[in-house]
């Protein structure tokens, strides 16, 4: 029964996102992209099914499970990487593309395995550990989705540029991408049975496997995770940005790489064929080259490999650095929950000026700044809050 129902259930679910995703490609690749992504769902079902069923006695039997999960990963992602070179494929992060298909089934499979091991009655340090590991692994494959097809300014691999809200739909996904760490688990729940705490600290004892573990998580601090992974993306995604950006030896899909010179934006938008539009997919591709124009023009002024100065990339990483005192504090406080001087979240709030003001190339830069500023205030105030009730009690 476990087998029919991760094939079906499992399996179900992978068949679905790919054909959602690659309809409109060839059999062949669809063939090789949707077998992996199958195989890694019906490994990842039997793991979940088992997780949430077996006793703490047997979870050796999942951690089996997860390591067959864990060693198919790369071999399955070679597989549905062939189909890259079968044809002519398109972007491997773009609509069809076999990296992104390929990821959100994983990160699908990864969640859902996390949750299921959330869920479980009887927990121990092993269970969590997994879970948290788990958790962490589908929120990185999807920032790995979400930054391979919009790259740091929402350029996207087909020419355009994608916002949400007013905001670069990199940003704007990062924001709530963070919301999947909200899983994460620490180790300070209380309820559990002295039969079940004796058992997790001689299995801790005997055995440690690999896993990920918060001594200090808690509900008063669950989301100090949440503002610490939003802020680590925005500052990772600046600094690919600013000193890799445009490099032939290193790239994160082309998603934020495809337009470093005019040539390259006109060549994304009206594309090499010599077919004549009409006068409205003219005006159209004219109103996208203007957005992409200004977006790739602000984007190669702030690299060392795109800009004709160096006067701007030097500009955006010191802009990327006056972020890094108020981000810093402002995860420290909401992890640990101890009191920040007063005058050190105050001196640190303008620094967050420079980067709003005059690095507007970089939108992760600027997200940064922002997160670290309203971050900053809202510390700033609890600080006196609790000076003023302190007082208040003297």
């Amino acid at each position: 029964r476990l087998m029919v129902f991760s094939l079906m259930f499992g399996c179900g679910i992978a068949w679905f996102v790919s054909m959602q995703s690659m309809s409109e490609e060839e059999f062949l690749p669809v063939f090789l992209v949707t077998t992996s992504c199958m195989a890694m769902s019906f490994f990842g079902t039997v793991a979940g099914v088992l997780g949430y069923f077996l006793e703490l006695e047997s979870f050796g039997e999942v951690e089996e499970v997860m390591a067959v999960w864990a060693g198919a990963f790369p071999i399955f992602l070679f597989i549905a990487a062939v189909s890259q070179f079968v044809k002519e494929a398109d972007h491997p992060f773009g609509i069809g593309g076999w990296a992104s298909t390929y990821l959100s089934v994983c990160a699908i499979v990864t969640l859902g395995f996390s949750l299921v091991l959330k869920s479980r009655t009887s927990k121990n340090t092993i269970t969590r550990g997994k879970s948290n590991l788990s958790c962490i692994l589908s929120w990185i494959f999807t920032i790995t989705i979400l930054y391979g097809k919009y790259g740091v300014a929402g350029l996207d691999v087909n020419g355009d540029v994608t916002r949400v809200f007013g905001m670069p739909a990199s940003v704007f996904g990062t924001l709530l991408a963070a919301s999947i760490l909200l899983a994460l688990e620490g180790e300070t729940n209380t309820g559990r049975s002295s039969r079940i705490q004796k058992l997790s600290a001689s299995q801790a004892k005997a055995k440690h496997p690999f896993g990920v573990n918060f001594d200090k998580l808690q509900h008063s601090n669950r989301f100090a995770p949440v503002l610490a992974g939003t802020a680590l993306v925005f500052v990772c995604a600046s600094i690919h940005a600013i000193l890799f950006r445009g490099a032939g030896w290193f790239f994160v899909g082309s998603g934020d790489g495809i337009a470093t010179s005019s040539e390259d934006v006109f060549a994304a938008v009206y594309g090499s064929s010599s077919k004549l539009d009409d006068v409205a997919t003219l005006a159209e591709k004219n109103l996208i080259h203007s957005r992409v124009m200004v977006t790739a023009a602000k984007l190669a002024g702030a690299g060392f490999f795109t800009s004709k100065s160096i006067f701007g990339p030097l500009l955006h990483l010191g802009g990327l650095v006056a972020t890094f005192p108020s981000l810093f504090l402002l995860v420290s406080y909401m992890w640990n929950g101890q009191k920040i001087p007063l005058a050190t979240a105050t001196l640190s709030l303008p620094l967050n000026l420079i980067p709003i003001l005059l690095c507007r190339g970089i939108p992760t830069i600027y997200a940064a700044a922002m997160l670290g500023g309203i971050g900053g205030c809202l510390e700033v105030l609890s600080a006196r809050q609790k000076n003023w009730e302190s007082n208040m009690q003297i």
